[in-house]
């Protein structure tokens, strides 16, 4: 025979289980009123003591004992999800957040908890933080006294073959308890900072290094052949000369290294060049200095000679003298007398001198390098708001800085040359922790990077300097850097100035939600570890009625038993709701109705020994019960037993009243689905409550747990 569940249909409302199941600490907010301190409820727990004896002389031979006692352990038992409402508010109302859902549970509710504590500043408000810190509040809870339930488990086959008649569970739940009435000493708000930045350099030394070289070149010539063409006389002389050279060379190089002058390398020979001769020599001296700050840089140094035919003209007019001698004889009786004279002659005459020789000429290159070291400092001035003893650290190349002060400036710095550049990146982060039982939170915000980044800035000339036989050119090179401040910064958020407030009915929530939890584990444990093989296609039937036994002999109110026995529900079954009018049979045989819900659990397969009281809900491979929690409760004649009890009523006059008929043949009716209930002018079984409805009139599900979430 079967017995029913009833509810207080008038203080029941769909908002108040979304939220009690998706996101308990939500239902203050919703302005939901909430179970009193001082009503008993329970479940949850990580003490859990578990005995079986066999005591021949009593009732029950298997005896097990559950004690409940709230620990924010419980919750690794709860699986969800984060909501998917967004940041960081996650609210759908000003008040009431969400931030949890099952619609897709990947991790514990534990996890989940811990981990949403860990979010930094920018991902949660402090509005829905408050909530996540009333959440955790319920670890806080502390239990006055215990009250104890004695649950009888349903034999499902005709032998009792797991002797299910004979057994009990005791759970020992808590009956008074006190809830903190603010915030842990230490919980706060995650920290977040503001900053103020900005970039100094300046050229606080250099280092040059320069090339030298000392080219000694000595030349000897040697006329070969000359000859003249033309005469004085004739008024013009060409005359042609042919030297060859004989050059003797020593290259000579140096390095000064920042004053310091030390000797490279030389490189000598000789030469024998004909006049009509061409050709050139070269070479070059280098070396790997080390400059600072320890950087291998090559220099160097090149001296040359290129000679080629060489033809030099010079030209002037002379005058030619030259004396002829004049003899004039006279005679003298017979004696002749010569008388000479030299006669002077002059001849004016230009004459053109060609010259051929090889044309020398040197050459050389040197370089003068400079490097200059830079003092690059961050001036920074540093707010953190909210937290508990938050600590920043800055954290660069070769640089670290922590304090704990909430105000403060500070100028990192550091020194680059720019033989050697780099980039520097400073991590600015602050960090606290918040105490959770036996948890410890870590809460990071990751204000960001200030990276400084050099750039090349090469500036370079020449100039020219002698040396024998012709000329040099150093090249001058100057390396200085350019900086740039590349910030990515988080600031505080706007946010950050508003309230974080405690919500007392969060904590209670969460509180049984715990115990809840550690209470529908203990009961899927004793099931899985006494039911037969042959019976485990009932083992949510079983579990079903135990956590129902469970909810109607602990709570006094059809509130607060029909609150927890969905939530204990809903760890492993499916389940509807559908608006009605409850026939209250505590009115009876007057048809009096409340209008409500009534709730559809699919216990997937009811044992044959219980169908001749449940063939209304008959449904082929799967079978849905439906409960009414207020009937349950409030008509005596049920004893608050879900299964077991059979009400035959006399004619009813012709009076009708209607019941729901699954006729799909499926499982659990979806969302919005329409239910039609039949009539019947007998009621030869009163199982679950009857509705008023208007025969034929459409009536759907408002809402369903799917097993892994919450639908309306």
């Amino acid at each position: 025979m079967s017995n029913v569940f009833g509810m207080d249909i008038k203080r029941f409302s769909v908002l108040f289980i979304a939220i009690i199941i998706i996101l308990s600490f939500v239902a203050s907010f919703a302005n939901i009123k909430t179970p009193q301190q001082n009503t008993s409820v329970q479940v949850g727990t990580s003490t859990q003591n578990e005995q079986y004896t066999e005591t021949i002389p009593y009732k029950y031979i298997y005896n097990k004992t559950i004690t409940l006692a709230p620990d924010i352990q419980d919750l690794a038992y709860v699986r969800g999800s984060y909501s998917n409402l967004l940041a960081p508010y996650y609210n759908i109302s000003p008040e009431a957040y969400i931030l949890f859902n099952f619609s897709t549970p990947s991790s514990n509710m534990l996890q989940l908890l811990l981990n949403a504590l860990a979010w930094n500043a920018s991902q949660i408000a402090p509005g829905p933080y408050g909530a996540l810190l009333s959440v955790g509040s319920s670890a806080y809870v502390n239990i006055i006294n215990y009250g104890n339930t004695t649950l009888q488990p349903f034999p499902l086959n005709q032998n009792d073959t797991e002797n299910y008649s004979k057994a009990e569970i005791i759970v020992k739940y808590a009956k008074n308890f006190e809830v903190p009435n603010s915030f842990q000493r230490g919980w706060s708000y995650p920290p977040s900072d503001n900053l103020n930045y900005g970039m100094n350099y300046s050229i606080i030394n250099s280092y040059n290094v320069n090339t030298q070289v000392d080219p000694i070149i000595s030349v000897s010539q040697q006329l070969v052949n000359s000859y003249s063409t033309g005469s004085f006389c004739s008024g013009h002389v060409t005359y042609y000369q042919y030297y060859d050279d004989q050059v003797n060379y020593n290259f000579r190089y140096f390095v000064d290294q920042n004053g310091t002058t030390t000797f490279l390398d030389q490189y000598k020979g000789t030469l024998s060049l004909s006049y009509d001769s061409s050709g050139q020599i070269s070479h070059t001296a280098s070396d790997t200095v080390t400059v600072p700050p320890g950087v291998p840089e090559t220099v160097s140094a090149t001296v040359g000679l290129s000679w080629s035919p060489g033809h030099s003209v010079s030209s002037g007019s002379g005058v030619y003298v030259y004396y002829t001698r004049v003899c004039h004889h006279y005679h003298e009786g017979n004696t002749t007398i010569t008388r000479c004279y030299w006669v002077r002659h002059e001849c004016h005459y230009t004459y053109t001198v060609n010259t051929y020789y090889p044309s020398i000429h040197s050459i050389a290159d040197t370089v003068s390098d400079t490097w200059y070291e830079y003092n690059v400092s961050l001036p920074l001035r540093i707010e953190v708001y909210n937290g508990t003893s938050p600590s920043t650290s800055i954290v660069g190349k070769s640089y670290s800085y922590n304090t704990g002060l909430n105000n403060f400036q500070v100028t990192p710095w550091y020194t680059i040359w720019s033989s050697l550049p780099f980039t520097n990146s400073y991590k600015i982060t602050t960090h606290d922790s918040l105490g959770l039982a036996n948890y410890t939170v870590g809460r990071t915000w990751n204000a960001g990077n200030l990276t400084i980044t050099p750039t090349s800035n090469e500036v370079s000339g020449s100039q020219s300097f002698y040396i024998p036989y012709g000329g040099g050119t150093e090249s001058i090179n100057d390396y200085y850097l350019n900086f740039n401040l590349i910030p990515n910064i988080t600031q505080a958020p706007s946010w950050i100035y508003q309230s974080m407030n405690y919500n007392k009915y969060a904590t209670i929530d969460w509180f049984y939600l715990e115990q809840n939890a550690t209470l529908a584990h203990s009961l899927y444990e004793f099931i899985n570890h006494t039911i037969n093989e042959s019976d485990t296609q009932f083992w949510k039937f079983e579990y079903f009625d135990l956590a129902a036994e469970y909810t109607m002999y602990t709570f006094n109110t059809t509130y607060n038993a029909f609150n927890n026995l969905l939530e204990l529900e809903s760890f492993y079954e499916n389940w509807s709701v559908v608006p009605a009018q409850i026939l209250n049979l505590s009115a009876w045989p007057s048809l009096k109705y409340e209008t409500g819900q009534l709730s559809l659990f699919n216990v997937s397969r009811i044992p044959g020994i219980y169908n001749s009281s449940v063939y209304f809900n008959v449904t082929g491979d799967s079978e849905t019960y439906l409960v009414d929690v207020y009937n349950a409760l409030g008509y005596p004649g049920w004893n608050k037993v879900p299964f077991g009890n059979s009400f035959y009523f006399g004619p009813v006059g012709g009076r009708t009243v209607y019941f729901y008929l699954n006729q799909s043949g499926g499982e659990l009716p979806y969302l919005g689905e329409t239910l039609n209930f039949f009539d019947s002018n007998y009621v030869p079984s009163i199982f679950y409550a009857t509705s008023g409805t208007v025969y034929g009139t459409p009536t759907k599900i408002i809402a369903i747990w799917n097993g892994t979430a919450w639908i309306s």
